[in-house]
């Protein structure tokens, strides 16, 4: 099978999580602060001028490997119809999260954006970021 003009096998469809968890380790290993400190006095250690430099690169990675860990152990819930039922409601609840999240950003940066655009002399109100932090602090 053909996707964006690359050979794929089958199997890779149904056990992509298991792929790209592989390949974020692979990449965790290769920007290992401790591996780029090997030789360094203290033993195993990632506070070296090489392990300093790679810790923001570092971070990434670790980042999704641990959200992708969470994708594959999301595997596990079919084993108990509590713990089922319990992701379910879980999975539905967070959509519903994310919406109201999603409307009080837009909210707040249109009557962020109305205040600013008043040039009103008020204290807090002068910048955009300034405005939206005053009116989250209300």
């Amino acid at each position: 099978r053909r996707v964006g003009g690359i050979q794929v096998p089958l199997h890779v469809p149904k056990h992509w999580k298991c792929y790209m968890m592989a390949v974020i380790l692979c990449a965790m290993i290769a920007l290992d602060p401790v591996i780029h400190c090997l030789g360094q006095s203290p033993l195993l250690t990632q506070h070296c001028q090489a392990g300093e430099a790679i810790m923001p690169f570092y971070t990434v990675p670790s980042i999704l490997g641990a959200l992708n860990l969470y994708l594959l152990s999301s595997d596990f819930v079919v084993f108990n119809i509590r713990i089922a039922a319990f992701f379910l409601m879980c999975s539905r609840v967070m959509s519903e999260v994310m919406l109201f999240l999603l409307g009080f950003v837009v909210l707040l940066m249109a009557f962020a954006t109305a205040a600013v655009a008043t040039r009103a002399n008020v204290h807090g109100f002068e910048t955009l970021p300034g405005t939206v932090l005053t009116l989250v602090d209300i």
